[in-house]
């Protein structure tokens, strides 16, 4: 369960996820992350490397180059 407190116990959670391929879990707390935190440089490489795994290419390359912007 997601703890609004701790941001970043969610982000490791989230990395645990998308290390063991969980990664409709990891998604959820991305989306989560990504909603309070749309320009932290961790949770768009995560996000970006979900959707990389997802093999959505398009939206993965969308949010890693939102990084070069920051």
């Amino acid at each position: 369960s997601l703890n609004p407190d701790h941001p970043e116990a969610n982000m490791n959670l989230a990395v645990a996820y998308l290390q063991a391929g969980r990664l409709k879990e990891a998604e959820q707390i991305l989306v989560y992350l990504y909603a309070s935190k749309p320009k932290d440089c961790e949770v768009l490489y995560n996000f970006g490397l979900l959707l990389y795994q997802s093999g959505e290419l398009a939206s993965a390359e969308s949010k890693l180059e939102r990084l070069l912007e920051i």
